[in-house]
């Protein structure tokens, strides 16, 4: 017997994939998107509702770094939460430097990657669960950890969320 692959799909083209009856979505980034602002930006691709309820999230999210050596960081953005624990773990190319961050909360606190060195490719695993007291819009969001210290989210970086049954 042979476990199906899950579909993935671009931008808003979402469908779910049945695991044990319950749907995995799989989220892409269609297209590279530069990052080059301290302030957050929505990762392209990286939305989805979700409703009040339980939800496991994994994802791959592909880096290219700028010129200039530097930490990046991740937020959720989403509806309220009554728990969670969402954990980065970064790892790079060339100076072969890892990093490991997690937050308890939503729409506040970043992941923050390891050092980067300027123009290293590498990934930052973003996994965890969320418990959402309400309905809305759950994003993955992007932003230099200091000024002026742009990279690039590869194409085909992805995410998948899961509702979880108790």
């Amino acid at each position: 017997m042979s476990i199906p692959t899950p579909p993935i799909y671009a931008g808003s083209d979402i469908t779910a994939q049945l695991f044990n009856n319950t749907p995995v979505y799989t989220l892409l980034a269609a297209t590279n998107q530069s990052i080059s602002s301290t302030s957050p930006a929505t990762i392209t691709g990286m939305t989805i509702a979700v409703q009040a309820a339980t939800y496991m999230i994994n994802s791959s999210i592909v880096i290219t770094q700028g010129s200039t050596a530097a930490d990046q960081k991740f937020r959720f953005t989403g509806p309220a939460i009554s728990s969670g624990r969402i954990v980065c773990t970064s790892l790079w190319t060339g100076a072969s430097s890892y990093g490991w961050s997690t937050v308890t909360d939503i729409n506040n606190s970043f992941l923050i990657t390891g050092p980067i060195t300027g123009s290293d490719p590498g990934v930052a695993m973003i996994s965890g669960v969320y418990a959402f007291t309400g309905s809305g819009t759950l994003a993955l969001t992007a932003g230099n950890n200091t000024g002026g210290d742009t990279c690039t989210i590869a194409a085909n970086s992805w995410m998948t969320v899961q509702m979880v049954y108790s």
